[in-house]
C-alpha cells in the first residue's frame, strides 16, 4: 500500500535452508567409564510473514522489515557408554519439529518496469533457544546437556514480479 511517498505491506515467504552443526566428544569418568557422543543440530525449511515499511524516492523504495518466522529443526544424539565390561548405546531424535523466531532487516528495491522490480535485502533472524537434557542408560551416572540457538544473517538479491 502506498500513501504519498510512504509504503507498507505484508510479505509471505518460504525459503529452503539447510544448516547443520555436529559436535563430537568423549567423556571420561573416574574408573573405567567412557562415553562417546555425537550431537547433531539441523535446521531447514523456513517460512513466515514480514511487514515492510519504507519511503519511495522516485523509482527506489528503501524499507525496514520485521516479521515472524517458523523453522523446521531436527536434533539427534547418539552415545556409546562403556564401563569396561558392558557397552550401552543411546540415541535420541526429535524428528522434524517447528521452532518460532523473529526477524528484522533493511532493503532497497528499484522499479525496472511497471511489473518488475529488483532489490537487495539484509535480514537477521533469531530462532528461539532449545535446551535438551538426557540421562544415559547407566543408572543415572551420565547426563548429557545441550542447548542450541541460531542467529541467521542473510543477504539476498530479489527479483519481484507484481501481478
Amino acid at each position: 500500500m502506498r500513501c504519498n511517498n510512504f509504503g507498507i505491506g505484508p510479505e509471505l515467504f518460504w525459503n529452503y535452508v539447510s544448516i547443520e552443526d555436529i559436535l563430537k566428544g568423549k567423556q571420561y569418568i573416574p574408573g573405567p567409564y567412557i562415553t562417546d557422543f555425537d550431537i547433531k543440530h539441523r535446521i531447514t525449511n523456513q517460512y513466515g510473514i514480514n511487514i515492510r515499511g519504507g519511503y519511495f524516492f522516485d523509482t527506489f523504495f528503501i524499507y525496514a522489515l520485521c516479521g515472524l518466522h517458523w523453522q523446521q529443526y531436527n536434533f539427534q544424539v547418539k552415545a556409546i557408554h562403556q564401563d569396561g565390561i558392558n557397552r550401552r548405546d543411546f540415541s535420541y531424535n526429535t524428528s522434524n519439529q517447528i521452532t518460532q523466531g523473529n526477524s528484522i532487516g533493511l532493503g532497497l528495491q528499484k522499479q525496472l518496469t511497471q511489473n518488475y522490480d529488483i532489490g537487495f535485502e539484509y535480514k537477521l533472524t533469531n530462532l528461539s533457544k532449545k535446551n535438551y537434557e538426557f540421562n544415559l542408560d547407566d543408572n543415572g551416572r551420565t547426563r548429557l546437556n545441550s542447548s542450541v540457538s541460531y542467529k541467521l544473517h542473510s543477504f539476498s538479491l530479489r527479483f519481484i514480479c507484481k501481478i
